[in-house]
């Protein structure tokens, strides 16, 4: 593939991986809930009254019988002491369906509301499905599918901390719940309002935004008055409230932003790496042009099977040590180190000298042959049942000796990479630096998952976003002939070994040119192995075999060749709710819910 498609389909991949990145983190917009809840409001009075409305839209016909809303705080209905919020009334606004309101209360003590008179049977099932410290409405038959609103008042009896000067409530109005479409909250114009960052302020003390599940909703109310309330608990503290109250505000939003950056950092990155990407390639990668018009059925230059494997087919990347073991052994054959039986059972070594003639891996071979053979002749059968032998037996010298001669046939690490860089600059280092970066960053996610507890979503989404931003960094990394520079003029070489490899595999034109050049069928065995089509090109070859008698022989000798693979000696080197309450630490929590 050439280097501008390859750099056209990376860039697409990388736009791919934006667009499930965008998913993955707004991924509760596209769960399939039965329910959803469009809005939150509540109001917040001088005398300590409470009205909320949750708006609800029901997806599933009759497959809800409750809406309901839990506290964390102590919830009763009538009269009773201590720090408690007391429900006043419960009613849902659709008057066309029959609905029972109840309570379940601190006590886990259900009773039904406005004096409605219900069978057992009902007040059962709601002891049984209900949790304690929670309101709603029951509708036995199922609630149809629509938008309902159900409306709570409650009397908040709190225990409010006073420094002199002004007394202060610490309101949680949900903490588990599932995500607010839209939530607003009024509090009297007379009182200092802290609030959450994500909830933003309107108006004087009106709060709007967007809460996903399970964010707390709450507030710092601070006021000088108290007298309206009609009930209440005063905790005298030394300290000023209003300090304080802006203190714990900014550093739950300093929690919030810390732990929002650490996914939105990550989600930055990945919208910046494709920008990022093209600019490296019209700075860095890209190549001259030139145009390969002439047919090319010869190979483009006198190379060693290991330069075009590593170089020109995989760019530096990698070798493909199957089809290079197998083009070595014909490229070593044709330069008369070797004799190879005609089955290719055998390998006999014919000369030993000349060495500085060839390449790395060439020697290699030819060393592996020489110390694995017997009297210079490698039969590889024998060769297998000595690998068996010394795999099985637990002779550790056997056994090392064979580790030792089968790891001298992988060339990996830096000697690859000082090999290939004679033909082809490396992308340049930052990308490894961005590659790292994702490494590192997983730790970063799990550490602020644990320091921001309340808002863990965001590094936990963060550690899976890693998963996407290394697989950028790892397109441009893994494609050196994008961001990669040929030297000299090694690109033009490159694209006639394409165009080689192109021709080994066009069955009409190997047809033609086998006819009239036989001569070449050794260096299109050895080439079209280390380019990697050489298993079709012998399917090709064997198709010729009638017209070209004298080819059986090549093909019988790699057809036994393709058993002495690195698979024969691999083996020797690897070795549903919501809260809330208040309290002088916090009161309230919870939230709503429907089941």
């Amino acid at each position: 593939m050439g280097e501008k498609k390859e750099f056209a389909y990376n860039l697409v991949a990388m736009f791919i991986v934006i667009c499930i990145s965008f998913i993955w983190m707004n991924f509760d917009d596209y769960i399939p809930r039965g329910y959803i809840i469009e809005k939150y409001s509540a109001s917040f009075t001088n005398n300590g009254l409470l009205y909320e409305n949750y708006t609800y839209r029901i997806f599933a016909d009759k497959e809800y019988h409750m809406l309901y809303r839990k506290w964390d705080s102590p919830l009763h209905y009538g009269q009773s002491a201590g720090e408690r919020i007391v429900l006043l009334r419960v009613v849902l606004s659709d008057e066309n369906i029959d609905y029972i309101p109840y309570i379940k209360d601190a006590a886990g003590i259900v009773q039904i509301l406005n004096n409605s008179s219900v069978g057992s049977s009902y007040i059962q099932y709601i002891r049984e499905n209900a949790e304690k410290n929670e309101a709603g409405i029951y509708v036995p038959n199922g609630i149809p599918k629509g938008v309902y609103t159900v409306k709570y008042i409650f009397r908040i009896v709190p225990k409010v901390q006073y420094d002199g000067d002004y007394y202060m409530l610490r309101l949680i109005l949900a903490s588990e719940h599932p995500k607010y479409e839209k939530v607003e909250v009024k509090f009297p114009t007379n009182f200092v309002v802290y609030s959450l960052p994500y909830l933003q302020e309107t108006n004087k003390n009106i709060f709007v935004g967007k809460v996903r599940e399970g964010f707390k909703i709450k507030f710092w109310v601070l006021f000088t008055n108290i007298d309206e309330f009609s009930q209440f608990y005063v905790d005298n503290v030394d300290r000023n409230l209003l300090s304080v109250a802006s203190e714990e505000s900014f550093w739950e939003s300093v929690n919030y932003w810390g732990s929002w950056s650490v996914a939105y950092i990550l989600m930055f990155l990945i919208i910046i790496i494709p920008f990022l990407y093209t600019i490296s390639y019209i700075l860095w990668g890209r190549e001259k042009k030139y145009e390969i018009t002439e047919d090319v059925t010869m190979p483009p230059a006198e190379r060693s099977p290991f330069i075009v494997n590593l170089v020109f087919k995989n760019e530096g990347n990698c070798v493909n040590y199957g089809d290079l073991l197998i083009s070595t052994l014909l490229y070593l054959r044709k330069k008369g180190y070797i004799d190879i039986s005609k089955d290719g059972k055998c390998v006999k070594i014919l000369k030993m000298d000349s060495y500085e003639k060839l390449d790395e891996y060439s020697k290699r071979v030819l060393k592996y042959i020489r110390e694995m053979s017997d009297h210079g002749v490698l039969d590889i059968d024998h060769l297998k049942d000595k690998i068996t032998k010394a795999l099985t037996s637990g002779n550790r010298e056997d056994l090392e000796k064979v580790r030792r001669l089968s790891r001298s046939l992988l060339v990996w690490g830096e000697k690859l990479d000082k090999i290939s860089s004679q033909y082809i600059k490396k992308p340049p280092k930052f990308v490894i630096y961005l590659l790292l970066f994702g490494i590192a960053y997983i730790f970063i996610g799990f550490l602020a998952a644990f320091i921001f507890t309340d808002y863990a979503i965001y590094p936990l989404q963060a550690i899976l976003l890693v998963i996407l931003y290394e697989l950028q960094a790892g397109l441009m990394w893994r494609h050196p002939e994008v961001l990669g520079k040929w030297k000299k003029d090694y690109y033009k070489e490159k694209l006639k070994w394409d165009k080689f490899r192109e021709f080994l595999k066009d069955e009409n034109r190997i047809k033609e040119v086998a006819l009239i050049y036989s001569s070449v069928l050794d260096d299109w065995l050895i080439y079209g192995y280390a380019l990697g089509v050489g298993k079709k090109l012998k399917k090709i070859l064997e198709k010729q075999s009638i017209m070209l008698p004298h080819i059986v022989e090549n093909i019988d000798v790699v057809s036994g060749l393709e058993e002495f693979t690195p698979a024969m000696f691999v083996s020797t080197y690897t070795g549903g709710g919501t809260g809330g309450g208040f309290s002088a630490g916090g009161f309230g929590g919870g939230g709503a819910g429907a089941r």
